[in-house]
């Protein structure tokens, strides 16, 4: 410290918590029961080894001069460690990769977690189900797990289809194109507006890779269901249903779809599908093969569907 002594003062730094008895920094970072006596310029810079992580500790300067000791406490004597940091993915899923250690009191980086394709995220193992989380303020070490369970019940047989239960298991379907899919309840899909950036709902299936297992709504409805991917092609809930694909029962209600060319709420192409007893309501847009519920059609049939 700047305590007016002459330059020939001698100090010595105490450390406060001590795990026990009393505890003296040394030049050299360590720790030892004897204080170690050094001028001002010995102990402009010192790091310190083996503090306890995510712990307030306060440095008590002891100046000697002439045989006299004195005590001397500065407001800038706290110091705090660093905060270990550990965030883990339980089975089936993974999460982005942080720092170990972050600054005491400091906001800690965004984490996410992923589930593999037919899982989903649940919530971590504090508790916290928010995904991405961040946390802010840390002041003590963190060690938290994701934890993640099965996307869908069933098996997706025709027999006994993957039950859907919310948009986020919708939009799942699309790691499963040839499997067999039912609604078990109404679906809200107000979420999707904000999804990908502002593109909404990614459609299911591709010209490459289309959509052939099925999709039964059981009379359900999904509402409020977004697509904004104007430069994209085969454009919808289902992208492109295959050959051997079916959709049935399904309606959609103040659906708002917008692609480039084959564009529909329910599906941008049907390539060889089966659409049966479905409707919808709500704004469909594009450039070309444009259609409320269907875009464009090839060798497909639509039956009783508006």
């Amino acid at each position: 410290p700047d305590d007016g002594n002459p330059p020939a003062t001698e100090y010595a730094l105490r450390l406060s918590p001590a795990t026990s008895g009393t505890v003296w920094i040394q030049p050299d970072g360590l720790l030892a029961r004897r204080p170690a006596w050094h001028t001002r310029k010995a102990w402009a810079e010192v790091t310190i080894a083996r503090l306890k992580g995510a712990t307030a500790y306060s440095v008590i300067a002891v100046a000697r001069n002439s045989d006299v000791v004195e005590t001397l406490k500065s407001p800038e004597s706290i110091i705090h460690t660093n905060c270990s940091l550990l965030y883990t993915a339980g089975n089936n899923g993974s999460v982005s990769r942080t720092p170990n250690m972050i600054a005491f009191g400091a906001d800690g980086p965004q984490v996410t977690a992923t589930p593999d394709p037919g899982y989903r995220f649940v919530r971590w193992s504090d508790g916290v189900k928010d995904n991405p989380r961040q946390d802010r303020n840390i002041t003590s070490n963190m060690a938290v797990m994701a934890v993640f369970d099965e996307t869908f019940s069933g098996d997706g047989t025709r027999e006994n289809p993957y039950k859907i239960v919310d948009i986020v298991q919708l939009q799942e379907m699309q790691h499963f194109l040839d499997s067999h899919f039912a609604l078990n309840n109404d679906i809200d899909a107000s979420a999707t507006s904000t999804w990908n950036e502002g593109a909404g709902f990614q459609p299911i299936g591709t010209n490459k890779n289309p959509f052939t297992g099925s999709l039964s709504g059981s009379k359900y409805v999904i509402t409020e269901l977004f697509i904004s991917r104007p430069r994209q092609n085969h454009v919808g809930l289902i992208g492109v249903l295959g050959k051997g694909g079916r959709i049935e029962q399904i309606t959609l209600e103040n659906a708002r779809v917008n692609g480039h060319e084959s564009v529909g709420a329910l599906a941008g192409m049907l390539s060889g599908g089966i659409v049966d007893q479905c409707r919808m309501t709500g704004v469909v847009e594009g450039n070309n093969n444009i259609g409320g519920l269907v875009g464009s059609t090839e060798k497909s049939r639509l039956r009783f569907s508006a």
